[in-house]
C-alpha cells in the first residue's frame, strides 16, 4: 500500500477489493452498479463506472498496468507501478474497454488514493424533473464537484420505495429526486443529519421540497440514499 497500488487478479470482485483496501486507509473509487457481485476482469473488458464517475473517472482512470495473453498463447505486460508512463504506445488503454477482444488479461495493477476522512450524501426532491435537472446543472455552475450525482425520476424513486421503504420519506408527492454525495475533511458535527442544505444547491431550484444530509465514515454507496437507488435497479421491483 506504501506505493498507493493494487494488484489483482480478474476474478477478484469488485467491492472486495474496495473493502480490503479501505481497511488499510485506502479507496478505490470506480463503482459499478454491480460491484457487489461483477469481478476486476469484466470492469476491464468493460471499462466499468458508476457515479463517481463524476469526480473520479471510470476504470481506464484507475489501471496502472496488466498482464494480458494474446491468441497465439504469447503473454505480454503494459505499464506497471508507475505514476508516470509516457513512453511508447499507451497499450494499457487499448486494452481497457476492448471487451475480450484483443487479449485476455491475467493481472491487473490499479492505483489508489487515500481514504476520504468523511462521506456526506444528501436527497433532494422537487415538483418537476425539469427543476430537478436545472438544480444538478446549478451545482456544477457554482463550481461544486460531488463525488458522484444521479437524478432519479418518479417511476424509479416509486420502485425503489416498494422495495425500501422510508428511503426519503418527504419525496412522497414529488416528480423526482436528485442523489449526490461528497468526500469531506470536516467533522461530522459541521454536517448534522437532515440539517439545512447547501445554498449552492437549492438556491437555483425553489421547487427542492427538501434535502437530507447524511454524514459519516461509510461509503456513500452503503449509505440509506444510495441503496435506495439499488433498490431501484433490483428485480421485481
Amino acid at each position: 500500500p506504501g506505493n498507493l497500488m493494487a494488484v489483482v487478479e480478474p476474478g477478484v470482485i469488485t467491492e472486495v477489493l474496495q473493502t480490503e483496501v479501505e481497511r488499510l486507509g485506502l479507496y478505490y473509487p470506480p463503482d459499478p452498479a454491480s460491484r457487489g457481485s461483477c469481478m476486476m476482469g469484466g470492469n476491464i473488458a468493460e471499462n466499468a463506472g458508476g457515479p463517481h464517475a463524476v469526480k473520479y473517472g471510470v476504470t481506464k482512470d484507475w489501471v496502472a498496468g496488466l498482464d494480458a495473453v494474446l491468441p497465439d498463447g504469447s503473454v505480454f505486460s503494459t505499464g506497471g507501478k508507475l505514476r508516470k508512463d509516457v513512453s511508447g504506445y499507451n497499450l494499457t488503454q487499448l486494452l481497457v474497454g476492448s471487451e475480450g477482444t484483443l487479449a485476455i488479461v491475467t493481472k491487473i495493477i490499479v492505483k489508489l488514493i487515500p481514504m476520504p476522512a468523511q462521506r456526506r450524501a444528501l436527497v433532494a426532491c422537487f415538483d418537476s424533473v425539469e427543476a430537478g435537472a436545472k438544480a444538478v446543472v446549478a451545482v456544477f455552475d457554482k463550481k461544486v464537484i460531488p463525488a458522484a450525482v444521479e437524478f432519479m425520476e418518479e417511476a424509479a424513486w416509486r420502485a425503489a420505495d416498494r422495495r425500501a421503504p422510508g428511503g426519503c420519506p418527504s419525496c412522497s408527492t414529488a416528480r423526482g429526486a436528485a442523489l449526490a454525495s461528497s468526500p469531506g475533511r470536516s467533522p461530522c458535527a459541521a454536517w448534522p443529519p437532515d440539517s439545512t442544505p447547501s445554498p449552492s444547491w437549492t438556491a437555483p431550484a425553489t421547487s427542492a421540497r427538501t434535502c437530507r444530509w447524511r454524514c459519516g465514515p461509510a461509503p456513500p454507496p452503503t449509505s440509506v440514499p444510495w441503496r435506495w437507488r439499488a433498490a431501484s435497479r433490483s428485480p421485481g421491483s
